[in-house]
Parts: C-alpha cells; structure tokens; sequence
C-alpha cells in the first residue's frame, strides 16, 4: 500500500510523552449523570425508576429502533432522579437518570450476555468512538449488506493532544486482537488493517506485535484531520469518495472502526467507561479510565488540573470539541477528551470582516470554500450555504484556526446546520 499525503489540513505538533501516560483508572463520583442521548443513534428510553437498586452493567435505557446502542449502569448503586429536561453539552434539553453508587464496590466488570455477535453491539451499548458517535451495531448492519473488502481499525487520535487510541495499542491488545477477531468472523473482509501513528515507535512496534499474519500495520503521520474518514479512506485505500448524501467509505468497499471501539468489543462487557486523555497544557497530560456520568470538574480535580478564571473547558480536542459550559456536566459515550485552555489561549471573536485571503481554501481537507460558507450562514442565508456544500464541512475547524482576522468560521458553519436541519424537523 502506498502513502498518500493528505490534501490541505495542518501540520501539529505531536506531544508524544503523551503516549507514555499509563491509564489512570479514576475513583466513582458520588454521583453519575446519565443523559438518554448518548451518540447519534437518537433518544433511549429509561428502563429503570427512581429508588430502584442497579447492579453494574445493568440495563437502564434502551432505543426502541433496531441497532442502536443501549444504555447500562457505571456501577452498582441506586437510581436518587430521573431528570425529565437535562441540558447536555451539545445545549440539547434530554432526560437523564441519576445514580448514587456505592462506591465500595467496582465499576462493571460483568460479562457479555449470550448474543449473536451480529446483535452483541446492541446488547453491549457499542458505538463507534468517531467524530460522529454512531451506533456501532447500526455500522456494522450497513456494512453486512455489502462486501467489505478492507477493515480499517483507526488507532489515529482524532485531535492534538489527545492519546488515548494510541496508548489503547500499548496496554489493551489482548481485547484488540479478539474484537479484530469477533469482527473478522462477521464481515469476512480480505484485509485488516490497523492505522497507527507513525511517529512513535513504541506504538508502531506494537502494533506489529500484535498484528501478526492476519492484520497489516499502516503507520501514518497524522497530519490533522488525517484521522477522519474521508481522509484515512484515501491514505489507505487510495480512493476519494464523493460528497453525496448517504455515501461512505463502504460503498468503496471498506469500513473503517475506532480502535476503543474495536477493543470494547474484545473484552464483551457493557460499554459503561471512556478511554480518555485529559490535557491541562503540554506537559500536563493524563491518560484515563471513566466511567460514563463523572461529572467533567470531578476528572480534572482527581487529575490536578484546576481550570484558570478566563479560561476554557473544552471537551475533546481543542481544534473542534465544544467548550463545557458547566464543570459538572458529565462524561457521556460522546466524549473524546478533556482539554483545558488557559486565558491567553482563548480566542475572543473580533470584530472584524473577512480579508478574502484564500487560506482556509486552501488548507480545507474537503476542499470547500470556508468563508463563503460560514458567511452565507452568518447572514441567515441559509440556502445558498448549503448550496455551497455546507453539510460536507466535516468540522475540523482548520479555518478557524488559521484564520488571519481571528473569524469564528467553525462556529457560523455550525449554525448554519443547526438552522437548516432545525427548519427540516419543523417542516
């Protein structure tokens, strides 16, 4: 397979002591909060009441549709609130269950109920850990249906200073290489490939000890966003896949699944903790184990980390992840990290008009026309965004970065999608 370089993005500083960051598995809060929307497969429906004793892994939430991911208890415990509008990081008002757990005990260490392996991500409360969290079962339905000729495990982390999909290569292979395995036995793919970043060769070197015969090792410096789809399709497979609705990297014969994902169906036990980094800054970096409904100040206080007046939350990255508007909003299956930003790192929009400079053009990895976008949405002109392919923005945020003048674009792009898909459900 020959590298290809990705067109457009940026090219970041890699902190690789971050890989070197061992998982700390982080204490239970003395409460979890659980919102019923968890990824993108839509709203769950609660299966517990207020009062009621949970066991870890329970069930508590589940999604009437096929294939989508279920929802289980953090620990044993009890359910103290059922919260009927909870407003969640994304601004969406969802209900949410509440547990006290007693903490004398351990988090879910329950095994897999009996399951076809087929339905076991519905059962387990899987989704693939991506920039949109999906239903993994959901994924993996799809994917049945055609003929994948390339699996592709994603051990890229999808933002700077997060490292949590490569350290996962040092110190979880064994359930790597079964779900690899479980996944293998359902698509029957003629290759496996597993993505690893090329620039640290303690996670290249194990890579290549697990991988053995039947996986290839792709190491790949990930200039940002070389992790997202579209992009790794064509580092690996050499293909470019147009931007029309509904298709994906399975119409050209691959699927592509995050390597926590692929790992938390390896150890067959109900999704109920995140793999996460945490980031107060280079130098301050803490690889964790979470359960799902830690509130985000409780990880940062057991990771020493105390946000600075002026300062930002940022979960996930800080090139795309939303900022935290509240500390005690929790950790959900949408997480993909913690970073802090201090005063001086935040950038305060200015008033200030677009200088026509061309650079977010040409630094777009979707090839797109950023400033004509977000401005057409800044100036509520909504459909003449979209006609300018505002839903092929993957929201890497490379504008906004690089912008001279200091423009929110990532930011007008947003709310351009949220007005048009709002204007839709309204219709």
């Amino acid at each position: 397979m020959a590298l290809s370089r990705m067109r457009g993005g940026i090219a970041l500083p890699l902190a690789v002591e971050g890989f070197a960051r061992p998982f700390e598995t982080l204490p239970l809060p003395s409460r979890l909060i659980l919102p019923l929307i968890q990824d993108e497969g839509g709203l769950l429906e609660a299966r517990v009441k207020k009062n009621d004793a949970v066991q870890a892994g329970q069930l508590i939430a589940e999604n009437p549709q096929p294939h989508r991911a279920s929802l289980h208890a953090p620990a044993a415990g009890k359910v103290v609130e059922i919260v009927s509008s909870f407003r969640d990081i994304l601004g969406r008002l969802v209900p949410a269950v509440v547990i006290e757990p007693d903490v004398s005990t351990q988090r879910d260490e329950s095994s897999a109920p009996e399951a076809d392996p087929a339905t076991l991500p519905t059962v387990l409360g899987m989704v693939d850990f991506d920039r949109r969290t999906q239903p993994l079962a959901a994924k993996l339905n799809d994917a049945a249906g055609r003929r994948i000729e390339t699996l592709i495990v994603n051990a890229l982390d999808q933002e700077p200073f997060l490292f949590s999909r490569g350290r996962l290569i040092l110190e979880e292979g064994q359930a790597l290489l079964q779900g690899i395995a479980s996944l293998q036995r359902l698509l029957s793919p003629a290759k496996t490939v597993l993505v690893v970043e090329s620039r640290v060769p303690a996670v290249r070197r194990a890579a290549a000890a697990l991988a053995g015969g039947a996986t290839h090792v792709f190491p790949l410096a990930n200039r940002y966003p070389q992790a997202a789809a579209r992009m790794l399709a064509r580092a690996v497979l050499g293909a470019e896949i147009p931007y029309t609705a509904g298709v994906t990297v399975a119409d050209i014969g691959g699927l592509i699944v995050d390597v926590e994902a692929v790992a938390a169906l390896g150890r067959g036990r109900p999704l109920t903790q995140r793999f996460l980094t945490v980031s107060g800054g280079r130098g301050n970096l803490h690889n964790v184990r979470v359960a799902l409904g830690t509130p985000i100040g409780r990880v940062l206080e057991c990771c020493g980390i105390a946000p600075a007046a002026g300062g930002k939350i940022i979960a996930g990255g800080p090139m795309s992840g939303p900022a935290a508007a509240d500390p005690g909003l929790p950790v959900t299956k949408e997480t993909a990290g913690i970073y802090v930003q201090g005063p001086a790192e935040v950038n305060r929009p200015a008033e200030a008009v677009c200088i026509k400079c061309g650079l977010c053009v040409e630094k777009c990895p979707m090839r797109l026309m950023p400033f004509l976008i977000a401005g057409f949405s800044e100036k509520n002109r909504f459909d003449e965004a979209e006609r300018y392919d505002l839903f092929a923005c993957i929201e890497c945020g490379c504008c906004a970065y690089l912008c001279p003048v200091g423009l929110p674009l990532l930011q007008f792009i947003r709310f351009g999608k949220q007005q048009i898909l709002g204007r839709r459900k309204g219709a």
